[in-house]
């Protein structure tokens, strides 16, 4: 699961990582540094705020930036694919959500 918010925390986001096939889970899991840019499609990013919040402006042409309107935080630009580009924390994985094989140890 991957998270990101804005400085005063008005504005959560949140990509499920199970069509994330691409990273590298070992250099995560070992890395002191869980933060890093990650590309997802628009449908795959959850925003949890009170609209009015999140604002939006476009920079160059085809691609808009979105920020906190209390805070001012950056918090991603969209490109004109709905290809949605944020930095994000990593926090795990939520094993719960994955098929895991049983075994007994010898």
């Amino acid at each position: 699961m991957y998270r990101s918010c804005c400085s005063c925390q008005a504005v959560q986001l949140e990509i499920d990582g199970s069509s994330l096939n691409d990273l590298d889970v070992e250099t995560l899991s070992c890395s002191d540094d869980k933060s890093f840019i990650l590309e997802a499609h628009r449908e795959e990013v959850v925003i949890d705020c009170e609209p009015s919040v999140l604002g939006s402006m476009q920079s160059t042409p085809g691609v808009k930036q979105y920020f906190c309107n209390l805070c001012s935080t950056h918090l991603f630009s969209e490109n004109p694919h709905g290809k949605i580009q944020l930095q994000v924390n990593f926090y795990g994985h939520d094993l719960l959500s994955e098929h895991h094989g049983q075994f007994h140890l010898p």
